[in-house]
């Protein structure tokens, strides 16, 4: 009997015990599983952006309360955990130490808590990263629209609690910054803004005050900088930093000198000029005489080299082998010198229909033009009437020369070779070989041009006079200057030329038959009007 109940329970117990080994396996899993979410919610936390100016130097930022670490130990444990900094600067790591990282930078910090942890585990690797940084309050006071408390974070620097306070109605140059200890510093935001220099903008610590002044007093800077103007005036400055200020000087300043403008302190109406010689200055800035200090109401002049690297550039389009824009010498590059800097023309030229136009602001407004423009047209004389219409539709006009007398021959006549100026626009034409026909001839339209013949030749070739062509009024409309000319035997056809033959105005019957019956009228009056007079007489 107990052996029989011996075997029953051995044989329960056979079956059973797989099903505690797989509850068992699968509680290790869950337990897996949770450290294994709770590493990765560490590190998601950890991986959150946060937008910043610059990537945070450890060197240089200070931790404190309310900073996050993220804290690795990798070895003989794994362990991923978050802890903060305590009001007090500590630092606790479970199972090592409570560590005191108070008024230390971030580089430090790190560096103890490194080692408080090898003490304990000294063959782990250990990395130490700052995940979230602190908040916290501080006052800014003076020139701002919204005085008072502001919440700034460890990685904010004056200017973000100046923003904060709605902005600064004072000083953007002479602004303190005070630290707990007592200590002040100069913030020179407009440095900042010129010259990218962040260390005149520092960041912001517990118990630090932002002090905005009003603005003292002025200078002024003027010509080849790169950011001219009216700046707040800060004691003990140099010529020196007035061009860092501004943005250094510009490529073709006047480097023999520039002059300052200071008032005298007698009257303080009289001024005084100061000569700075640039190279001196930039070999030897100790030298107070190139480089003087900087007093309120200076103005400094910076000269710029009279045509210095001028961008004297024309544009040659048309019929030359490589239109586009060139490089001239203004008062020296000739028309023919462009055309060979565009390679030269193309075989289907039409050089006496080439065409200069020239910038406006090159030649300037013309001032006759201009005042007529504001007078009635009603009180305009006939001259002033007459030269108005004519600069109304003349739009942009072209410089003149005789282009076909310029490159008439193998030899270049270099009285008609102009010299070109900045932005002038040159338009090489093409040849069009064909003579236009318009008005009274039987097939009006394009003709070939057959050089030498004259006008009754195109007509023959346009199908000859229509019926009510004005034979006698033909003209010729030269292509280029808009020019008429009376067609006679000698009159020269060229290439591109409009031969316009008037036609006789149609002849309205009825309208004739209204205006004779009109006149036959009045005739019949006064006739009827001479007899009656003559009876009276007579009677």
């Amino acid at each position: 009997m107990f052996n029989r109940c011996f075997l029953t329970l051995s044989i329960m117990l056979f079956l059973i015990q797989p099903c505690f080994g797989q509850s068992h396996s699968r509680q290790s899993d869950r337990n897996a599983e949770n450290k294994k979410s709770e590493r990765d919610a560490i590190f998601d936390q950890a991986n959150q952006r946060t937008y910043l100016e610059t990537p945070i130097d450890p060197k240089k930022y200070k931790i404190g309360p309310g900073d996050e670490l993220l804290i690795s130990i990798l070895g003989q444990v794994n362990e991923f955990f978050k802890t903060p900094i305590s009001p007090e600067g500590k630092v606790i790591v479970p199972s090592v130490s409570v560590i005191d990282v108070k008024n230390l930078f971030l580089n430090d910090a790190k560096e103890r808590i490194i080692t408080e942890i090898r003490k304990v585990y000294p063959t782990v690797d250990v990395s130490v990263d700052l995940i979230t940084v602190r908040h916290f309050r501080l006052q800014v006071t003076g020139l701002v629209k919204e005085g008072g408390a502001v919440e700034v974070t460890g990685v904010d620097r004056v200017s973000d609690a100046i923003d904060k306070a709605e902005g600064s109605m004072g000083s953007m140059r002479n602004i303190l910054l005070r630290n707990q200890n007592g200590f002040s510093k100069r913030v020179d935001l407009i440095k900042k803004k010129n010259t990218g220099e962040l260390e005149t903008d520092p960041f912001l610590s517990e118990g630090d005050v932002v002090y905005v002044p009003e603005i003292y007093a002025n200078i002024h800077v003027f010509g080849s900088v790169s950011i001219p103007g009216e700046y707040e005036y800060v004691a003990g400055e140099k010529i020196s930093d007035i061009i860092q200020l501004c943005g250094g000087l510009k490529f073709g300043v006047d480097s023999l000198e520039a002059y300052l403008v200071r008032f005298k302190r007698d009257t303080g109406r009289s001024v005084e000029k100061i000569v700075i010689d640039l190279e001196r200055l930039f070999r030897n800035p100790s030298d107070t005489l190139s480089n003087p200090q900087i007093y309120p109401d200076d103005r400094i002049f910076f000269r710029q080299k009279y045509l210095f690297h001028p961008n004297a550039n024309v544009v040659i389009k048309g019929e030359v082998m490589y239109p586009g824009k060139y490089a001239i010498e203004e008062g020296v590059t000739r028309l023919t010198d462009a055309i060979a800097l565009a390679g030269g023309f193309t075989p289907d030229v039409a050089v006496e229909r080439i065409t200069i136009y020239r910038d406006k602001g090159v030649e300037g407004a013309d001032a006759e033009y201009e005042r007529l423009k504001k007078v009635p047209y009603a009180d305009m004389n006939d001259l002033e009437k007459s030269y108005f219409k004519s600069k109304s539709r003349q739009e942009q006009p072209p410089v003149q020369t005789d282009f076909a007398k310029l490159f008439e021959g193998s030899k270049i006549n270099e009285k008609y070779n102009i010299k070109l100026k900045p932005e002038d626009s040159v338009y090489v034409t093409r040849a069009k070989k064909t003579i236009t026909l318009v008005g009274g001839v039987i097939h009006a339209g394009i003709v070939d041009y057959v050089d030498g013949q004259n006008y009754k030749y195109y007509i023959e070739k346009a199908g000859g006079y229509k019926s009510i062509a004005k034979r006698g009024d033909v003209v010729v409309i030269k292509a280029f200057g808009q020019q008429w000319d009376d067609a006679e035997e000698g009159t020269k056809i060229e290439d591109g030329d409009v031969i316009f033959v008037p036609e006789k105005e149609p002849i309205d019957g009825w309208q004739l038959f209204k205006d004779v019956l009109a006149i036959t009228g009045q005739l019949a009056a006064i006739t009827s009007t001479i007899i009656l007079i003559y009876y009276a007489v007579k009677n």
